[in-house]
């Protein structure tokens, strides 16, 4: 339950979110980031995709690196779940 719930909030975040990213006030940005630490932190499947993502998209990753080392405790234990430092290499074929 606790689970739904705060994938419930995150996706409540992320819509609000989305409906202030076109205000004068940047308020859609902490919104977005606060939706992406809950989809973090209720779901294995989110933190995998996200680490892939940070992966592939180096400023993303630079960003998400930058929240992870002064975000405090909490949030940077979260975000270190998606670190691609932490994925397993594929072998080259």
């Amino acid at each position: 339950m606790r689970r739904v719930a705060f994938l419930f909030l995150a996706l409540l975040c992320f819509l609000v979110g989305l409906a202030f990213i076109a205000t004068p006030i940047p308020l859609g940005a902490p919104l977005f980031a606060v939706s992406l630490v809950l989809t973090i932190g209720a779901s294995r499947t989110a933190a995998r995709w996200v680490a892939g993502f940070r992966g592939r998209v180096p400023v993303f990753d630079r960003g998400v690196d930058f929240l992870e080392r002064r975000g405090g405790r909490r949030l940077g234990r979260v975000l270190r779940k998606t670190s691609p430092r932490r994925l397993p290499r594929r072998p080259a074929v």
